[in-house]
């Protein structure tokens, strides 16, 4: 009987501390269908993919010329490229297509992973000849938040309350402000995404700069504020994975019972906390689902510039003095958070979650529905020629251009990648996996490999 053919997946990560348990329980799920899962550190991934199997590389975001690229060399070398967006779960969606997908990269990958029907909707609306591409799969960062995992994050969670016991956690979702590669390197990728095309454009993104300007201020002021009134609570400000926590620091880390921490995943820092608070971030809806509503601080507020999705997911204050109220009536007079029952309904037009199946198994069900098609064998014939010249390309031409030209600008991404995604060893790996078969009562036949610094295969050994 003829042996299968391996199928090879590979999973860039790009923020460690937001992705990688998430994308390692997709290489769960994938490697128990047959795949030789690799994930690992998005930079270090792109320049192995050109030395490895063909398969499928799942790419994250549409949003600039530099993807685009990657897509293009991914597929001359053999592979199949499914796409999803981090940032899909939350955005504007009058300047969602313009900001983050462009059309010639929806039409080079081969499916778009959406993580509920609004986002799709939005996309196939926008490009009705490429609604083929659109799957609403949900994001395995949403399988997480199921309650089957809460006690895989125990540890964590008691470890977080050992060090700062009861405490107020405030979520930043402010990267504009305080940007780690800075906010030249932010203006350079909107510009390369071609969103300032007009005045139109122009006048939306700088006044999203001056608004989000002015709510730092305000988050500031109401550390301030809350660290007076309940100076025996620690406050723990945990910034956007792109922020800089250098301006938090400078700005209230002073303050006996203030610390800025960002670090690991944030579910179990969401779990430990007695409350979160937040102005238009993600992580509110991640609080929601499981279980611990959190505030909206709507001090300011703009139709044009929040997110609405992320307020409807909280309870919102719009006065410091509203805040301080209801912090007492939570931490002092144990006051439950209850939401609207008809907002779960609403939520599930943005989200794809159901109890009887994983997002996960739902992305892996359209992966394997791509390696039964025909036109990975047809690009593979290119692939052994491009590999050669990419080679010469890279040790030569490139090699000698990026010394002359780029030096700085490479180690600052160098640097500001690293942020992102610090050194992860083996054994960190293996605790994840060990947790998710513990929590999910599967793939114990899956082993785990380091393959390279920061990259990981997930398999089933034949």
């Amino acid at each position: 009987m003829k042996q299968e053919e391996t199928k090879y997946l590979y999973i860039p990560v790009e923020v460690k501390a937001r992705e990688l348990n998430a994308k390692i329980l997709l290489s769960l799920f994938a490697a128990d269908a047959g795949f030789f899962s690799v994930v690992g550190k998005r930079d270090t991934l792109r320049k192995k993919i050109r030395k490895m199997n063909s398969g499928i590389v799942i790419e994250k975001g549409l949003d600039s010329p530099g993807k685009e690229k990657n897509i293009r060399e991914y597929q001359l070398c053999g592979n199949r490229v499914a796409a999803v967006d981090e940032e899909g779960l939350v955005y504007f969606e009058k300047y969602y297509i313009n900001r983050r997908i462009r059309e010639k990269a929806l039409k080079n990958v081969d499916v778009f992973i959406a993580w509920g029907e609004n986002q799709a909707d939005l996309i196939k609306n926008a490009f009705p000849d490429l609604e083929e591409r659109v799957y609403i799969c949900g994001n395995s960062r949403l399988d997480l938040l199921r309650k089957e995992f809460r006690n895989e994050y125990l540890s964590e969670v008691n470890d977080i309350k050992s060090r700062y016991n009861n405490f107020i956690l405030i979520n930043s979702a402010l990267s504009i402000v305080s940007l780690k590669e800075g906010f030249d390197g932010f203006l350079r990728k909107v510009k390369e995404t071609g969103f300032l095309k007009d005045k139109k454009d122009a006048d939306f993104f700088w006044g999203q700069v001056d608004y989000y300007k002015a709510i730092f201020n305000e988050m500031t002021d109401m550390v301030t504020r809350i660290s007076k009134e309940f100076s025996d609570k620690k406050i723990i400000i945990r910034p956007h994975p792109s922020e800089d926590p250098v301006l938090w620091n400078e700005k209230v880390g002073h303050r006996n019972n203030v610390e800025v921490v960002y670090e690991g995943n944030v579910v179990p820092w969401l779990l430990a906390a007695d409350i979160m608070i937040h102005h238009n971030c993600t992580t509110a809806i991640e609080s929601f689902l499981l279980g611990k509503p959190a505030i909206s601080y709507r001090s300011i507020s703009s139709d044009e510039y929040d997110c609405k999705i992320t307020h409807a997911a909280s309870l919102q204050v719009f006065s410091i003095d509203e805040l301080l109220n209801t912090l007492k009536r939570i931490l002092e007079q144990n006051e439950k958070l209850i939401l609207p029952d008809n907002f779960r309904n609403k939520l599930q037009e943005y989200l794809c979650v159901t109890e009887d199946e994983y997002a996960s198994e739902r992305i892996v069900k359209e992966l394997i529905i791509l390696t039964q098609t025909d036109n990975i064998r047809l690009i593979k014939y290119f692939s052994f020629i491009f590999k050669i010249y990419y080679r010469l390309y890279k040790f030569v031409g490139s090699n000698i251009i990026k010394r002359i030209f780029q030096p700085l600008r490479e180690k600052k991404q160098r640097e500001y990648f690293d942020y992102k995604f610090p050194d992860t060893e083996l054994a960190e790996v293996i605790a994840i996996v060990d947790k998710f078969k513990k929590a999910t009562g599967r793939f114990d036949n899956i082993k785990v490999d380091t393959i390279g610094k920061n990259l990981f295969a997930l398999y089933r050994p034949h």
